[in-house]
């Protein structure tokens, strides 16, 4: 219900956002306990009124996107760049301890 927003569309009647810029739109952040928020818009404050009304529809379900190919070869790259950066940090330090003579 919440996904017109992205459209300029009033989350009740469906009527598009005027170009004129109307102040008489009314937007809703509605927050729930199980962590879950709807962004909703309406054109006026009857559809407001009487979305609120309702009871608030269904929570939706976290399902997490599947890993592709090019995700797991991204994560090893940035794992061996992170190796990386500290096997050269590493070699900085000793070279370091090295320059001002604590090891011989």
């Amino acid at each position: 219900m919440g996904e017109n927003n992205e459209l300029g569309t009033c989350d009740l009647c469906g009527r598009p956002l005027d170009a004129e810029g109307e102040n008489a739109w009314l937007a809703l952040e509605v927050f729930r306990p199980e962590s879950d928020y709807l962004n909703v818009s309406f054109c006026r404050q009857q559809h407001a009124a009487e979305w609120l009304r309702a009871p608030l529809p269904e929570v939706q379900p976290f399902v997490p996107t599947p890993r592709t190919r090019k995700d797991r070869l991204l994560g090893w790259a940035v794992a061996a760049l992170f190796l990386w950066a500290g096997i050269l940090g590493l070699l900085g330090a000793y070279a370091l301890v090295r320059l001002l003579g604590g090891w011989d």
